[in-house]
């Protein structure tokens, strides 16, 4: 289940209920609470080794994120075997915050002013501000700027 409100401005991260692929809802931004978090929208499979690097480096330095693959809205049907295909690819840290969004990439693309031809990264608090956003492939110094944002 997806519920989706479009943000006015890009300077406001849009209200998005979603489940992990551990079957937890997740409610971005309002479960973000007082704290900031990196939001790393990956908008097709090809970003895929970009993500991985982006986790990683987080993963490294102990940075909170969560893990937004675009995955289509391929029918509620498809869902089970795109979970457990992702979940495959993934070790437990990763997996623990993967959150699967199975939207069409314009459906986010307008409320984030994202062009989706590289993993967007957004270091977002509680009320849906965003504080910081990085774009594309993953550079050191782009990281170390997010890492720094989000402690």
């Amino acid at each position: 289940m997806l519920l989706f409100c479009a943000a006015a401005m890009a300077a406001t991260f849009p209200t998005l209920d979603l489940f992990t692929l551990e079957d937890k809802r997740l409610k971005l931004p309002a479960d973000i609470g007082s704290a900031r978090v990196a939001v790393l929208v990956g908008w097709s499979r090809a970003q895929d080794d970009d993500l991985h690097a982006w986790t990683g480096y987080f993963l490294r330095y102990k940075a909170e994120f969560w893990s937004l693959p675009l995955v289509g809205n391929l029918g509620t049907v498809f869902d089970a075997p795109v979970i457990m295909g992702l979940r495959a690819g993934l070790d437990a840290d990763r997996e623990a915050r993967t959150v699967p969004v199975f939207l069409e990439p314009p459906d986010l693309k307008a409320p984030l002013a994202s062009d989706a031809q590289f993993v967007d990264v957004y270091v977002v608090s509680g009320d849906g501000k965003i504080h910081l956003h990085e774009r594309g492939p993953f550079a050191d110094g782009k990281a170390q700027k997010v890492v720094a944002a989000v402690k």
